[in-house]
């Protein structure tokens, strides 16, 4: 683990022993939730679909760091995944025989990540209010990419005289910007090890004399490429993610 990262993953251990001896209401809670995550492929080719939104589920620890009776910090440790579906159909005509490829590309990778959020609440002692944005860091865990295809040949009377299919299964592999291609075997896929987010988010919660039972919805926007390049490649697109996340959960004050 480099030292960025190491110094990263100790500012909300740092805050915590801050704000504690500081006297500061604190409070730690679980929530658990499903995501809604897309690929941002930019630019697509002509013709090309947008890939499409696939679901999955996200569980997460929050920390919050009260600092005064409106604004707090909430470090978090969160697991999520990052994904999204793209299906494509062409189609050719030769001599009268046609063939139509149809494409399903699912791809998704797991993570474990550690947001970072300043939060504003609001509202009266039993229902509360909140907005809360900031950066996350994230570690790749493993991951998925399939392509699954069918070739159907037809007449020009929609006679189907044949049809075949593929399928490639490939498992996430996480390799740094710049690696040798030679990395990676045939049944591997090249994944970024690292991701950066935004998170912004709204929620409502209520006290229940001392629990507090809230729902949170946030919009996960990922900033930087999940494909590294290899070393000699010059890629003309990028991937990046952007996800929906809902969540209910509960806040125990310490």
């Amino acid at each position: 683990m480099t030292k960025r990262t190491s110094s990263f993953l100790l500012l909300p251990l740092i805050g915590l022993c801050f704000y504690q001896s500081s006297h500061a209401q604190i409070s730690i809670g679980l929530r658990g939730g499903f995501l809604l995550s897309s690929i941002d492929k930019s630019p697509l080719n002509e013709g090309e679909p947008a890939p499409k939104i696939v679901g999955g589920f996200q569980v997460a620890l929050p920390v919050e760091i009260a600092i005064g009776a409106i604004f707090a910090i909430q470090p978090e440790i969160m697991f999520g995944s990052h994904g999204g579906i793209q299906t494509d159909k062409n189609t050719g005509t030769i001599l009268g025989v046609t063939v139509t490829e149809t494409s399903n590309i699912r791809y998704r990778v797991s993570a474990l990540e550690i947001p970072l959020l300043a939060k504003a609440k609001f509202g009266s002692e039993t229902l509360q209010f909140h907005l809360l944005a900031g950066p996350s860091f994230g570690f790749g865990l493993n991951g998925k990419y399939m392509d699954d295809r069918t070739f159907v040949t037809s007449l020009a009377n929609g006679a189907v005289i044949g049809e075949e299919s593929t399928k490639v299964d490939l498992a996430a592999k996480f390799l740094k910007e710049g690696y040798q291609s030679t990395e990676l075997d045939s049944d591997e896929f090249a994944v970024s090890p690292t991701n950066f987010n935004l998170h912004f988010g709204a929620g409502i919660g209520v006290n229940l004399g001392g629990p507090l039972l809230f729902l949170d919805a946030r919009y996960i926007l990922g900033l930087n490429d999940l494909r590294p390049e290899a070393e000699g490649e010059t890629k003309d697109y990028v991937y990046k993610s952007k996800r929906i996340g809902v969540s209910v959960g509960v806040m125990f004050p310490l």
